[in-house]
């Protein structure tokens, strides 16, 4: 399953932030720093999936049968989010991430 790759770049060019994906290798960009934002877990009483978000200790409200339906619903929610990343979009280093993403 292909998903587009969303990340944020810091206008130093020095940082940049987005959801892990095993098929892109961001070693290519420098070393990595991996802290988790969300996890799937099942809800023993419903016996269905729900994303926890780790850092607002909470559920979305949305909950799911398929485990499958819940990480893509996951995926979703983080990179529609990656834009409250604090980082400001540097159209060059935007550029640069794109030419090495494009020569892999």
């Amino acid at each position: 399953m292909s998903r587009e790759l969303v990340f944020r770049i810091s206008p130093t060019g020095d940082t940049v932030v987005g959801l892990y994906d095993d098929n892109f290798d961001w070693r290519e960009l420098g070393p990595i720093e991996v802290e988790r934002a969300t996890d799937v877990r099942l809800n023993k009483e419903t016996q269905e999936w729900e994303v926890y978000v780790i850092a607002e200790d909470r559920t979305l409200p949305e909950s799911f049968v398929d485990r499958a339906k819940a990480i893509a619903h996951e995926v979703e929610y983080l990179n529609e989010r990656i834009d409250s990343c604090p980082f400001l979009k540097s159209e060059e280093a935007i550029q640069q991430c794109q030419d090495l993403i494009s020569s892999l």
